[in-house]
């Protein structure tokens, strides 16, 4: 459960920083330019829609000043994860690097990828150890690929 939560939290990070629109100065490179709340639209694991409890108990998912933070409860626990994002919208797809606050994979970044179009967010990364994953090259998530897709919507 805390590695799905760990990946979500990753994942949910890369799709923010996409296409950024905003009515002030701040730059797509910019983490706070993504600064809001997001409900959750989807995850896609395996090319199937995610139905783990973990997924059924995301209670929000907030962007602050770079930093992504995750909220759920699970088994009837609540619990927080955060990561720091690292945003690059020169690439295409824009790339995000994910880096866990805490936990076993503390300052070991994930590498995603991300859009952002209509208000939500799409961010992609491959399951699996952060030091070893590679970065996506497209939004498709397969059995084969281990990608995982999540969509945002922001309030």
């Amino acid at each position: 459960m805390a590695r799905l939560l760990l990946g979500f939290v990753l994942a949910a990070g890369m799709a923010l920083a996409c296409n950024v629109t905003r009515g002030d100065d701040k730059k797509a490179d910019d983490p706070k330019a993504l600064d809001g709340e997001y409900t959750v639209v989807s995850v896609l694991r395996d090319g199937k829609e995610d139905e783990s409890p973990f997924r059924k108990g995301i209670q929000g998912v907030t962007i602050k000043d770079g930093t992504l933070t995750i909220k759920a409860k699970v088994e009837g626990k609540e619990d927080a994860k955060s990561a720091k994002l690292k945003l690059d919208t020169s690439k295409k797809p824009a790339q995000m690097d994910i880096i866990p606050t805490d936990g076993p994979e503390k300052d070991k970044a994930t590498q995603a990828i991300f859009s952002t179009e209509k208000g939500e967010l799409k961010m992609a990364w491959t399951e699996g150890p952060p030091d070893k994953a590679a970065r996506p090259k497209d939004f498709t998530s397969t059995a084969d690929n281990k990608v995982m897709i999540v969509t945002l919507k922001k309030k």
